[in-house]
């Protein structure tokens, strides 16, 4: 079964590994609008460069605009992406919906792949991927195995799934702890990964939103068995010889399905790993998925600290341990369970079994020691080198001209000399001289055959017509890549729809929309001139259905389904008022029920308006990371009050932190909780059920009613009647989230 290998690149270092160590396609940003920007990324001529070695060698590029982009600077992506396509990139990663539109508009023939940052993860929502004009879709990470299946027999789409490197704690896209906490925002490519922090429960603390590390590689067979056909390696932000270890372990593993080869694993381990890998993703109905205990890279462990003995101004370290310690290698010690201190390996002496260490900082004897850099490993895997094959026929005749025929697997060059041969006085050439030659290029010369009948030809002349007939093989290689992509003359719309009209500008013809989580909201919230929808703590209870049935309200969708849960959504769909749609699977319903774009699919610019609207949307709220930096759209909605959901878990924190190995939820540990950062910031749970039990960490409530001329979206879960009629008359109500400060713009 033929899958791709795609490995991550955030330097023309970790581009040579990832291609030389077996990569089918390489995944990179430019200086610009792609979800790693505290990467080296690539210029514009670098990436020129990058993409000639990877194309040379077989090896597609994909360039990442996975970001969400202001109205103002489509003019710059436009000029981003022209260079890229003049670089003779495969295709383009993109999240934004806007995006997306802009780029099918402003370029024929561009090959377009939709983020994991775009949320896919059932059918409804790839077939909106598809329509929308996407010929691959990167799955969240989220998405069930039996979701994989149906997205494949239902679509033409290509499938990418991550199979390798670290896991969000939160569903794909939807993370805004990083933008509302400390203004870097994952969604313009600088997350502050705060999920890694420690926090606290009133009975639990240590990393509770940390995930384990994804390794997938025992289930390779099963995904390309569902349809996956790219494996995707996570690491943009990783040094190369973690690229390296890592592609070369995986392509290992493609070539041998159904036979993993011994050791791989650990290798991985060596590279990257929070202690125990996620070997299951969510493609099937277990957890396990975070390590509370640990947060970074711990490696393996391969002994124990013996003894400590100060040395001068040094530590001498007695280890005892089953790898072979080495020059380069890095080190971690561990006092129980707990990180102690690390080390890079200076010298190291082995006596009697044991290894001696010298180190400027001490460990407590008794430690146990973690192998986190295996130098032997790394200098072999980046040694690795892709040879690109080559095949030569000569034909060297006095009174002819010099035949060169050149190969290279399907390709194939004729070179003829602007001269005659002449035989040789002396010393012709012989076979060994034309290998010699050839030798020296880009290719692994496998082959060379010479008929001649003695001829002489100056070593200078002999390697220029080497040179004219490999560069003209190498010009043919790479012309297979060439793909017929013309930018097309278009208005870029910079934001004339885009305005700021200050704090003080009043609509007096404001439109609402008001959600509610229960009977006892909607009957203070029914009292205002809004339209009313309900977002339940339980969807698929008999008491909605009957709700949604009996008053004129409208359905708030949640972001996650799984596709065996859309027809019991479609059928309380069909009996709201309207939906407000959080993910591309609840534009399904639009041309049946009225729809309202929600924040979850973070409107952030007027393309993405359009096209929202083109599928059927009829009004659309913007992202909320723009109703915090003050940024409004004429017409639309505004994120106004509410307690904003900053992390949408798709795992079960309570049973991650109290369900003490259970594997079913018959003694559920559910109860109100709160998670504590060090800097006292506090943060509230919130269940939403429907076929299953997803979460929402909730942030401090936001509170700008009447602050914008823009129609207001309000969220009045857990907020009372009086609180809410302080908030229409301009009266703050419990601590509220600061607005309109954020600045979200990178520089």
């Amino acid at each position: 079964m033929e899958v791709e290998l795609l490995s991550p690149v955030g330097d023309f270092e970790s581009l040579r590994a990832a291609v030389n160590c077996g990569a089918d396609a390489v995944y990179l940003g430019m200086s610009g609008f792609n979800a790693r920007a505290k990467a080296k990324n690539f210029g514009d001529d670098e990436l020129i460069e990058a993409v000639e070695y990877a194309h040379f060698r077989g090896v597609k590029v994909y360039v990442t605009l996975n970001t969400l982009v202001y109205n103002d600077e489509f003019d710059e992506l436009f000029g981003l992406v022209k260079k890229a396509i003049e670089a003779k990139v495969d295709a383009f990663i993109v999240q934004d919906l806007g995006v997306a539109r802009f780029l099918r508009e402003s370029f024929d023939g561009i090959e377009l792949h939709a983020s994991t940052q775009l949320g896919v993860h059932n059918l409804s929502g790839a077939e909106i991927a598809q329509k929308v004009g996407f010929k691959r879709v990167v799955l969240s990470r989220e998405t069930k195995l039996e979701d994989i299946r149906k997205i494949k027999e239902n679509t033409n789409l290509e499938i990418e799934f991550f199979v390798h490197g670290a896991l969000c704690s939160s569903f794909s896209g939807n993370c805004l702890i990083s933008s509302f906490k400390s203004g870097d925002s994952g969604n313009r490519g600088r997350c502050a990964q705060l999920c890694r922090l420690p926090y606290s429960t009133e009975s639990k603390s240590g990393y509770l939103e940390s995930t384990k590390d994804l390794c997938l590689i025992d289930s390779l067979q099963t995904l390309a068995a569902a349809g996956v056909t790219s494996f995707k390696i996570e690491g943009r932000l990783r040094r190369a010889g973690y690229v390296a270890i890592a592609t070369r372990a995986y392509r290992k593993a493609i070539d041998s399905l159904g036979s993993l080869p011994n050791g791989l694993k650990n290798e991985l381990l060596k590279a990257y790993s929070r202690g125990k890998f996620n070997e299951t993703a969510y493609l099937y109905d277990n957890y396990d998925k975070l390590n509370i205990s640990f947060n970074n890279h711990r490696g393996v462990k391969i002994g124990r600290l013996d003894e400590v003995k100060r040395f001068k101004n040094l530590y001498k370290l007695e280890i005892s341990s089953s790898h072979d310690i080495a020059v380069g290698d890095g080190l971690k010690f561990f006092e129980s369970g707990k990180e102690a201190g690390s080390l890079g390996v200076g010298s190291v002496e082995n006596k009697n079994g044991k290894y001696y260490v010298f180190s400027a900082k001490s460990a407590a004897k008794g430690s146990d020691v973690y192998l986190t850099l295996d130098s032997r490993l790394e200098k072999e895997a980046l040694s690795t080198e892709k040879k690109v094959p080559l095949q030569v026929d000569c034909m060297a005749i006095s009174g002819q001209k010099l035949l060169v025929t050149a190969k290279s697997g399907n390709f194939k060059t004729v070179y003829e000399s602007d001269f005659v041969l002449e035989k040789a006085k002396t010393q012709a050439l012989t076979e060994k001289d034309f290998i010699d030659t050839f030798k020296k290029s880009d290719f692994c010369l496998e082959k060379l055959h010479l008929t001649t009948d003695g001829v002489f030809i100056a070593k200078s002349v002999l390697n220029e017509c080497r040179r004219i007939a490999l560069d003209s093989l190498k010009k043919e290689i790479l012309k297979s890549f060439n793909k017929p992509i013309t930018a097309k003359a278009v208005s870029i719309d910079s934001g004339s729809n885009f305005n700021n009209r200050g704090d003080n500008a009043v609509n007096v013809n404001k439109k609402r929309i008001i959600v509610v989580g229960n009977e006892r909201e909607y009957n203070f919230a029914k009292e205002f001139d809004a339209m009313i929808a309900i977002s339940p703590s339980s969807y698929f209870d008999k008491n909605l259905s009957d709700f949604l049935e009996n008053h004129k309200v409208g359905l708030c969708l949640p972001i996650v389904a799984e596709q065996s849960e859309i027809k019991k959504f479609e059928a309380l769909v069909l009996k709201s008022d309207f939906i407000v749609a959080n993910n591309l699977w609840g534009l399904k319903w639009a041309e049946k029920v009225k729809t309202v774009a929600g924040t979850g699919l973070n409107v952030f610019n007027n393309y993405a308006v359009n096209e929202l609207k083109d599928l059927g949307a009829d009004n659309c709220i913007m992202s909320l990371e723009l109703c915090k930096g003050g940024y409004n759209y004429g017409g639309e909605y505004y994120y106004s009050l509410g307690y904003p959901v900053l992390m949408n878990f798709v795992y079960c924190p309570f049973k991650e932190l109290y369900g003490n190995g259970e594997k079913n939820c018959d003694k559920c540990r559910f109860k109100d909780v709160e998670y504590r950062d060090a800097k006292g910031n506090s943060y509230s749970i919130r269940r939403v059920k429907s076929g299953r039990c997803r979460f929402e960490l909730l942030g401090q409530p936001i509170n700008s009613v009447n602050k914008h001329p823009m129609n207001e979206f309000i969220d009045l879960r857990g907020f009372s009647a009086d609180e809410f009629q302080s908030a229409l008359d301009g009266k703050q109500v419990k601590p509220c989230e600061s607005v309109g400060k954020l600045n979200l713009r990178i520089k």
